[in-house]
């Protein structure tokens, strides 16, 4: 049968796009280019709004507690998974993982999982599976074809085998998948390309609630599939998710050595998923609405966005600010006393 994935990641890493890319998210994760998103959290009920990725970690909270808080749970789950001899062991510390990633054992994240479980468990080792599973996916060359017959992949398993392999495997979930493909939008706009290039093209699903958790445009027509019940499609791009992030966050810490803020790919992958929560410029056509909250949010590609981006890149390399300033003039079709201003803005942003 043919692989889902019939790509290894030694071709996968030499692709011109997956390299350009790469470039530009370690920028993203090095804090040298803005991310610019905000929405309004209806369980907080306020806005948030951030500039560079590392505002959305210092954001981060799930289940009513912050990130240290969280990490800490984590890392007795990532303990007891790891170091679980008995079958009952294994599953009970998966049942821990599931219900944390669905918050509460009522929502079917967490049942249709835990259903699956037992079931499995009556005709075979959930343990081996699980593990023969996770040797697939992070293999280099992974065979995803029995995805979604004898192995499972979805929200609530994303997080069983990230747990199992916490430094080099993401929880690729529909917040953390909507924020890869928002900054490959971005990405893409920024480098005028009228598609999203085949390997950079992360699958995406819906949110359990109202939230817009596809950043899909038109004009150029940049769209991403869902992979709704595809447990193939959902196990591919958690493959290409954790090669690229790893790679990302490796070049930026070269690039900015000590000055990186993000110290490991959960940190970056938590980051994500505070971003991800909702994109509400993207929910309508018209690109704007009103959520529950009763804020509206409306999609602007700024001028002053494209000069924040321009800013950040020149002044890293030195750039004098008259030349600074006549780029803002070219590549943000401003005039000289608006570019002016939004150089002392944006400086001022910076501090």
């Amino acid at each position: 049968m043919k692989s889902e994935l019939p790509i290894s990641y030694e071709s996968f890493i030499a692709d011109k796009d997956v390299k350009k890319f790469t470039h530009y998210l370690s920028e993203v994760i090095g804090g040298r280019r803005f991310v610019e998103h905000g929405y309004y959290d209806r369980m907080e009920k306020r806005n948030f709004y951030f500039l560079r990725l590392i505002d959305a970690l210092t954001s981060y909270k799930w289940n009513g507690q912050g990130y240290e808080a969280n990490k800490a749970l984590l890392d007795s789950y990532i303990s007891k998974i790891n170091l679980a001899e008995s079958e009952q062991g294994f599953i009970s510390a998966c049942l821990d993982i599931l219900e944390w990633g669905a918050g509460n054992k009522k929502l079917s994240l967490y049942t249709a999982n835990k259903d699956w479980i037992v079931q499995k468990g009556e005709k075979e080792s959930v343990k081996s599976n699980v593990l023969e599973a996770l040797k697939i996916l992070r293999s280099n060359q992974p065979d995803l074809c029995d995805f979604g017959s004898n192995y499972r992949m979805n929200a609530g398993f994303t997080k069983i085998y990230a747990f199992l392999s916490p430094s080099d495997f993401v929880i690729y979930d529909s917040r953390v998948a909507a924020s890869l493909a928002f900054l490959v939008q971005k990405y893409c706009v920024r480098n005028d390309l009228t598609s999203v290039p085949k390997l950079l093209s992360f699958a995406l699903a819906d949110a359990q609630g109202s939230s817009c958790r596809d950043p899909s445009i038109a004009t150029p027509p940049l769209r991403f599939r869902k992979w709704n019940v595809n447990q193939k499609l959902h196990a591919k791009s958690n493959v290409f998710a954790n090669w690229i992030l790893k790679d990302s966050l490796e070049l930026a810490k070269k690039k900015s050595g000590c000055k990186c803020q993000f110290k490991e790919l959960r940190e970056v992958e938590a980051a994500l998923f505070i971003l991800g929560y909702d994109f509400p410029q993207f929910a309508e056509k018209n690109d704007s609405r009103k959520d529950s909250g009763g804020q509206k949010s409306t999609r602007k590609t700024s001028k002053k966005s494209i000069a924040r981006e321009i800013y950040v890149d020149l002044s890293n390399k030195g750039v004098a600010k008259k030349e600074i300033i006549g780029r803002f003039i070219s590549d943000a079709n401003l005039t000289k006393k608006g570019a002016e201003t939004y150089y002392y803005d944006i400086k001022n942003e910076s501090k």
